[in-house]
């Protein structure tokens, strides 16, 4: 069992480059390393987006408002 932060939770569902049962194994099996942050056993890890997260966000109204924005200024569109 561990202690850890919301943020630290979220970057380990996005671990790409080793199953995460593996990454807690190891760091449970050190016995100095498993009283560190759970931070420090996700460093060095290759990360990709959460997509849960990512849908979450895209649902607020303002996130297709800035979305357009970006778009209008990308094309070189004034607001």
């Amino acid at each position: 069992m561990t202690v850890c932060s919301i943020g630290e939770l979220e970057d380990l569902v996005t671990i790409t480059d080793a199953p995460v049962g593996r990454v807690l194994l190891e760091r449970a099996a050190d016995a100095r390393r498993s009283t560190y942050a759970l931070r420090e056993a996700l460093s060095g890890h290759d990360h990709a987006r959460n997509p849960v997260l990512d849908a979450g966000w895209d649902s607020y109204p303002w996130s297709r408002d800035a979305a357009g924005r970006e778009s209008s200024e990308s094309a070189g569109g004034a607001l």
